[in-house]
């Protein structure tokens, strides 16, 4: 079973970018990388912490923002950074100046 999605998949499906160098995958990329040189971590020292994604995929997805970061990673990565993924994604949107996403809460009688 796949349990990872895209970054570019979550919210308004009419803006997918499937290019990863582009849209909420290449924001997401720039905010984790930016956690990463502001935490004084190289990528192999940040593939150490997560030690379930290598230095060269991390390199891929967030440097040269060459591969999708999916679910399963972003996770990881937050958590080394002691954020959540809806934190990355929040700071995502707020780069591409994008009013954040919030959830309104539903009456239910």
């Amino acid at each position: 079973m796949y349990v990872g999605c895209p970054i570019g998949y979550f919210g308004d499906m009419r803006t997918v970018e499937h290019d990863p160098s582009k849209g909420l995958n290449a924001a997401v990329a720039a905010t984790l990388n930016a956690e990463r040189v502001a935490a004084g971590l190289t990528f192999e020292g940040l593939a150490d912490l997560v030690g379930t994604i290598s230095a060269r995929t991390l390199m891929r997805q967030l440097s040269t923002v060459e591969r999708h970061i999916d679910v399963a990673d972003l996770s990881d990565l937050a958590r080394v950074f002691r954020l959540s993924s809806s934190d990355v994604i929040r700071m995502a949107e707020e780069r591409m100046g994008r009013k954040p996403t919030t959830r309104r809460s539903r009456n239910v009688s």
